[in-house]
C-alpha cells in the first residue's frame, strides 16, 4: 500500500516535469535535447526499484541544469520527493 501510494506520489510529480517541458518553444530549447529530458523523465517514471529512483531523480533534475531546461519549483518537487520516500518507505 505504502509503495503504491509512494509511486503515484512521484509519477505525478514527474508528469508536471513532463507537461513542463513539452511547453517550452521550439526555438528556446534544442529538439534533441527535448527529447532526451522526456525520454529521461519518462525511465525515472517507470523505474520500479525504490533504491534507484532517488539516485535517477538527481541525475534527471541534474540534466535539466545542464541543458537550461526551466521546471517550476524543482528543488520544492526533489524535496516532496524525498519526504514522501521517507515516509513511504521508513
Amino acid at each position: 500500500m505504502h509503495k503504491c501510494t509512494y509511486h503515484s506520489c512521484i509519477i505525478e510529480i514527474l508528469n508536471n516535469s513532463i507537461e513542463a517541458i513539452e511547453s517550452i518553444p521550439e526555438d528556446n530549447l534544442d529538439d534533441g535535447v527535448k527529447i532526451q529530458a522526456l525520454q529521461k523523465t519518462k525511465n525515472v517514471i517507470d523505474c520500479s526499484d525504490s533504491n534507484q529512483l532517488p539516485i535517477l531523480l538527481k541525475d534527471l533534475f541534474s540534466f535539466y541544469d545542464e541543458n537550461g531546461i526551466e521546471v517550476e519549483n524543482k528543488e520544492e518537487l526533489f524535496d516532496k520527493f524525498e519526504s514522501l520516500r521517507k515516509e513511504y518507505l521508513a
